[in-house]
């Protein structure tokens, strides 16, 4: 009787743990099954601008973002030059914490316009296109300058105004080539201060949210007048003080894009007409 007794507790304990593994198990499978349940990663990438042909890839366009930590990988690359045209933008981005987050894809779309002289671009007319054997050229990229649609005004009444600001004086804004204007002009502003004159109009000029406006230097607005973006009839400040060593004469006078497109020396109170530009 006690053999059949020990045999029945022996059974019983067996029983016991057998289902009590099996129990274990179980609660380790659903454990497991809610632990392979992930989060989605959301990925946040703003339509970039329309570039221009001969411009690379960068991060400008190449910036997606992803609310948790990972790698990003962009087709096209980075340092890619698209054709003309609109393309898609894709990334795929691997979270670094593969056992809780999916990985996740995005897919956005560019377009690559081809500018030529005379076209609507940025707030104005392109006027100029650098060369390769112009300051500010960059291979691969495609810069220059953008003319502003029209002679610049004030209160649609006033379009002619003078070099200074009644204070007669060198303000040294001797640069002429491409790429000085802006120096130039904010030289001038910071010198002649408040005002309506020649350089402040263009630096207070705001047209479709671009506010990067100067008075152009000898060979921008030269490079304007041969693109045709110029009225013909008028002479046109440029930002260039003029130079002879003599400090009299300087004090006074200032280059002048005249209606033949040929550089002269008009007096700073002279009124005359005034084109804005900005580079690209």
């Amino acid at each position: 009787m006690k053999k059949i007794f020990a045999l029945l507790f022996a059974l019983t304990l067996l029983l016991t743990f057998s289902c009590k593994s099996d129990l274990d198990k179980t609660i380790e499978k659903e454990v497991e099954k809610e632990e392979i349940i992930k989060t989605d990663v959301i990925i946040t990438w703003d339509i970039p601008n329309d570039i221009v042909v001969g411009t690379e890839l960068s991060e400008t366009q190449l910036n997606a973002t992803a609310d948790v930590s990972g790698t990003f990988i962009y087709t096209p690359e980075i340092g890619t030059v698209l054709s003309e045209g609109t393309h898609d933008l894709t990334v795929n981005f691997t979270p670094n914490d593969t056992e809780n987050y999916n990985t996740a894809s995005e897919t956005i779309s560019i377009t690559v316009i081809n500018l030529n002289i005379g076209d609507s671009y940025q707030g104005g007319l392109v006027a100029y296109i650098y060369q390769d054997d112009d300051p500010g050229f960059i291979l691969g990229e495609i810069h220059g300058l953008i003319a502003s649609n029209e002679d610049l005004t004030v209160n649609e009444s006033i379009s002619t105004f003078t070099w200074y600001n009644g204070n007669m004086f060198s303000t040294n804004v001797i640069g002429t080539e491409l790429g000085t204007g802006l120096t130039n002009t904010n030289s001038i502003v910071s010198a002649q201060g408040v005002g309506t004159y020649a350089a402040k109009i263009c630096v207070d000029y705001v047209y479709d949210d671009y506010d990067d406006w100067y008075l152009p230097s000898t060979i921008e607005l030269i490079k304007v007048y041969e693109s045709g973006e110029l009225t013909i009839a008028y002479d046109y400040w440029t930002s260039t003080e003029y130079e002879n060593g003599n400090p009299a004469y300087e004090n006074d006078n200032a280059y002048v894009v005249d209606l033949g497109g040929t550089l002269i020396t008009k007096p700073k109170s002279v009124n005359l007409k005034v084109r804005a530009i900005r580079y690209f």
